[in-house]
């Protein structure tokens, strides 16, 4: 896959991975390996995002008059009550457009400063081994353009269900529908150039992601 020279031209080289899959799918657990095993410095584009709501972040200036000051917590703080943002967000196709239409980009530019950071270091033994993975829900546009390869995290449904359950506490009917507003596999796989199935233990997946990484470092 193309690396993206016209976006990081003129800085160090770099394995950037991308992950994606959906909800339930394990993608926290190869991010967990990838970091520790295997000395992968994380960017979460969720927590990017998250990261500019912030009473004085100059992303969250131009979202509060999108939301309206009744999305602040009542405490004075001056931070946004995250679930009374959600809800508006899920009642308002215009609204999520607009504020997509701020955050994708912002998140974006903090993804190719922080890569181009890293790149950059002077650091000479460093330089030669950076390994960046970048997460994201939505493999598209920019973030396609930065990936050396895209990993497609697969588990089996019923798996992914059962996760939900135990670790967010959501009834079967809920998990299922969560799953049948995610993107399709078939989604996934048109941006993915590798694929692992999460669905057994760990130290399957483990394996798994080994054999993945020795092909294409």
């Amino acid at each position: 896959m193309d690396k993206g020279k016209n976006i990081l031209e003129g800085v160090g080289e770099a394995l950037i991975l991308g992950v994606i899959g959906g909800v339930g799918a394990g993608k926290s657990t190869i991010l967990d390996l990838l970091e520790r095993e295997y000395h992968f410095t994380l960017l979460r584009t969720d927590d990017i995002a998250k990261s500019f709501y912030v009473p004085e972040n100059k992303i969250w200036k131009k979202l509060l008059p999108l939301f309206g000051k009744d999305i602040l917590k009542e405490d004075g703080s001056g931070e946004p009550d995250f679930h009374e943002m959600a809800r508006k967000l899920y009642q308002n196709r215009s609204l999520r457009e607009k504020v997509d239409a701020i955050v994708h980009p912002a998140v974006w530019d903090k993804v190719e400063h922080t890569i181009k950071t890293l790149q950059s270091e002077e650091t000479s033994d460093r330089q030669n081994d950076i390994q960046i993975a970048i997460e994201t829900a939505l493999p598209e546009g920019r973030f396609l353009s930065l990936c050396d390869e895209i990993l497609y995290v697969f588990t089996e449904p019923e798996i992914r269900i059962e996760r939900l359950m135990e670790t967010r506490g959501y009834t079967r009917e809920r998990a299922q529908e969560i799953l049948r507003s995610q993107h399709t596999d078939a989604w996934f796989r048109q941006a993915a150039t590798l694929e692992i199935d999460n669905s057994g233990t760990i130290k399957e997946t483990e394996e798994k992601l080994s054999t993945l990484l020795e092909r294409i470092k």
